[in-house]
């Protein structure tokens, strides 16, 4: 963290951007900066699972549109792996 130095960010649209420094280590906001920067780089990270030649003949023999059994209704007992501030509200559930 201490070596970021400068950032861009946009809002949106690419050319509505700034640059900003973030906040030094112990200065207010440091703590909140790293731990968002830390999620942001996280964020970036895809891991895609190796699959074999019987998965994908497995997918193509699939009953199409036969989805609508996954359907989250109640997100109550969701897990997702993160803090319970951060579980889905009511809106963002079909």
């Amino acid at each position: 963290m201490s070596r970021v130095i400068r950032l861009l960010s946009t809002y949106k649209i690419y050319w509505i951007a700034s640059w900003d420094a973030p906040p030094r280590p112990g200065e207010f906001g440091y703590d909140a900066f790293k731990a968002a920067f830390s999620k942001f780089l996280e964020s970036r990270a895809v891991l895609l699972l190796r699959r074999d030649k019987k998965h994908f003949e497995n997918l193509e023999k699939r009953v199409k549109d036969n989805y609508l059994h996954h359907v989250l209704k109640d997100p109550a007992g969701l897990q997702l792996g993160q803090p319970e501030s951060l579980k889905l509200m009511p809106f963002q559930v079909c």
